[in-house]
């Protein structure tokens, strides 16, 4: 058997196994193997009036039909994998700020965090409502944020890091899941 690792397949097969490509052989999941060719795509793309000055698509992790669109307006969902968007009246520009990023909980599938111009933003009704969780106030470097993400080697998932780009230097963290911030790495 022949088998051709794809660049994601290496790396998790070197983080998970924990040793050097060095060592014993290892059990590679046959995901490339023996495919010289593969089935077409059948992806049809159609434009959708109401979706209109995109700045982001994110999908989710755990739930593959979900994903969350920003737009300059706000955001919108879809449940159905793209097919029927529903806008998230209380994401739009005016209440969050211009969406950056969205990052998910690993383990809540409806809690998601958005980075935005005016500070971090958390829903757990997948965006029914949102609350600020992260402005300079209660820490954050700058009320603008560039990215979230919910740090994967905390078992709790109650460690957040948020990224300010040129708005500040360093990364804030929250530990207790954004209720206090404090700045990692100044200057």
């Amino acid at each position: 058997m022949n088998c051709r690792l794809g660049p994601s397949i290496l790396a998790a097969s070197v983080l998970f196994a924990g040793t050097a490509l060095c060592g014993p052989p290892r059990v590679i999941p046959q995901l490339y193997c023996n495919r010289d060719v593969y089935p077409p795509l059948r992806l049809t793309w159609s434009q959708d009036a109401d979706l209109t000055q995109v700045t982001g698509v994110f999908p989710h992790p755990l739930l593959p039909q979900r994903v969350v669109l920003a737009t300059r307006m706000g955001l919108s969902l879809s449940d159905d994998a793209g097919l029927t968007w529903k806008a998230l009246p209380e994401a739009t520009a005016e209440k969050v700020g211009m969406v950056q990023k969205v990052g998910f909980h690993p383990t809540e599938v409806d809690t998601f965090y958005l980075a935005s111009a005016s500070g971090i933003w958390m829903t757990n009704d997948a965006g029914t409502s949102f609350r600020q969780i992260g402005t300079k106030a209660n820490g954050l470097a700058a009320d603008a944020a560039q990215d979230i993400l919910v740090y994967p080697a905390d078992p709790f998932h109650h460690t957040l890091l948020a990224v300010h780009g040129s708005e500040a230097e360093g990364l804030s963290r929250s530990r207790d899941g954004g209720r206090t911030w404090d700045v990692l790495n100044p200057g």
